[in-house]
This record gives C-alpha cells, sequence and structure tokens, in this order.
C-alpha cells in the first residue's frame, strides 16, 4: 500500500488487528456426511483390478483412477494432471460399526477421568489450575517440559 504526497513516495503502515489469544477452540468428530462430502469417491469394492476389462483398475476400488494415478503414461481422471502434479485425492469407505485407534485409548480414558461430568472442566482447584495454564503457556517450555507438565496435573486432577 503505497500513497503519493507532493511527489515523493510514502509506504502506509498496515497494521493487523489480530486477537492475542484464542478465545475458543472446539474439537470434533466430522459426520459421515462431511466426510463423504469431502471424498471423490466411495470405496465399495475389494478388487484391484478388472480382469475381463484388460487388467484396467477396478472402478470403486481402491485403485481406482479417480483416486488419483499411480502410472507415469495415465492422468489423473479427477483433475487431469499427471503424476507428478497429481498429490492424490481422498476416497472413503463406509463401515458398519465405529473404529477407534487403539493408541489413544489410554490417553482418552485418563483424559475423561480427569474432567468433571457435569461441567467440563478440569478436576483442579482454581490456583492449581492456574499455575498449570501458567507452566504450558511458557514460551520457554519444550514439548518433553509439557509432557512432565500435562502428567503432573492429570495425577493432581486424579486425588
Amino acid at each position: 500500500m503505497e500513497t503519493t504526497i507532493a511527489g515523493s513516495l510514502i509506504k502506509a503502515q498496515l497494521v493487523d488487528k489480530l486477537p492475542k489469544r484464542f478465545r475458543e477452540l472446539k474439537f470434533g468428530v466430522q459426520s459421515n456426511q462431511d466426510i463423504a462430502n469431502q471424498t471423490v469417491l466411495e470405496v465399495s469394492d475389494r478388487l484391484l483390478y478388472d480382469i475381463e476389462n484388460n487388467r484396467a483398475p477396478y472402478s470403486h476400488g481402491p485403485l481406482d483412477p479417480r483416486l488419483g494415478t499411480s502410472s507415469r503414461s495415465s492422468n489423473c481422471r479427477t483433475c487431469n494432471e499427471a503424476l507428478q502434479n497429481c498429490t492424490g485425492h481422498f476416497g472413503h469407505v463406509r463401515l458398519p460399526l465405529p473404529v477407534f485407534h487403539i493408541g489413544y485409548f489410554r490417553f482418552t480414558i485418563a483424559m475423561l477421568q480427569n474432567i468433571c461430568k457435569d461441567c467440563a472442566q478440569v478436576l483442579l482447584t482454581e490456583p492449581d489450575r492456574g499455575f498449570f495454564l501458567k507452566e504450558m503457556r511458557r514460551t520457554d517450555t519444550d514439548n518433553t517440559q509439557r509432557s512432565k507438565i500435562f502428567k503432573k496435573s492429570m495425577s493432581n486432577a486424579a486425588k
């Protein structure tokens, strides 16, 4: 952004009015419809190649060309880009039951045991909550220290 005053060129200062802190952060699970809207197709067949059709990738299978190309000589059927430029596209599989990541089970259970079921606050006293929050927000704290602070806060909340 530049302005001209009496023939001279002066740059105008641009001030961003961004918030200093986040007021709210929401986590959630996407609905089935949200996931389906973000994908190119539903992968509904387990077959890789159509043997009767010159071993072409099976339509609605894991190697469907609409998910991206794996051949240097062909283009993607979704974005019409070559292998070098096409990053691939998402597909989805409909499952009869929910699937949970086993690696997060212990962590999730520990979190749920340390949160009030009525008000969703961490089960810490106000001074402890302020202390741990201040420690986590320090800029000189690395990830291992944050992990130790988190574990200490969870052990205090469990008492």
